[in-house]
């Protein structure tokens, strides 16, 4: 089993909290992949010490060339331009999937990008968003701080993972897990 298991949290787009701490920066919709995605993969792969690779390859194919789903991609960039988190998301009816979410630390951030996110897709008749989450990873805090709650998972999901790897320390593997929905093919 892969670290302590996941998190299934849940949130209505409408009660989303605000961050009443300034953080000055640009919330868009990636409309493409940019060499800053590769930049932000080099500034925060520190945090997530073991995880697959998120950078501009990784974005490109998992997301803009997925034959199957649609997402839409949410950023947040400081005054400088460069990333300082991102949400994947995937909307099917009135829930939101939030697939892939990738960030540094300091839960300010991510706030202002989910409460951002909730109210453009609430305008589309979103009510309710999703996420699974590592128990032990800092993102799960941030996302509760923003008004998520950790309900019940409803797929029966249990991350497992096999290493053809003789070397790896399992115990530095499950306690430095990170994954997301877009490590699989569920969504």
């Amino acid at each position: 089993m892969v670290s302590d298991g996941e998190a299934y949290l849940t949130a209505e787009t409408k009660t989303l909290k605000k961050s009443n701490i300034p953080v000055f920066g640009h919330i868009s919709q990636v409309q493409e992949v940019t060499a800053a995605f590769d930049k932000f993969w080099e500034t925060a792969k520190q945090y997530y010490p073991f995880s697959i690779k998120r950078d501009s390859q990784f974005i490109q194919w998992r997301f803009f060339e997925n034959p199957v789903n649609e997402y839409s991609i949410y950023t947040f960039t400081n005054r400088k331009g460069e990333i300082m988190a991102w949400v994947v998301i995937s909307i099917n009816e009135h829930t939101a999937t939030i697939v892939d979410v990738f960030a540094l630390p300091g839960q300010t951030i991510l706030r202002k990008l989910l409460r951002k996110i909730g109210k453009e897709i609430q305008n589309k008749g979103v009510s309710k968003l999703h996420v699974w989450l590592p128990q032990n990873d800092f993102v799960l805090n941030y996302f509760l701080k923003a008004g998520f709650a950790i309900t019940q998972e409803p797929l029966g999901i249990i991350p497992t993972g096999r290493s053809l790897y003789e070397k790896l320390n399992i115990d530095f593997a499950i306690e430095n897990s990170y994954y997301t929905m877009a490590d699989g093919d569920l969504f």
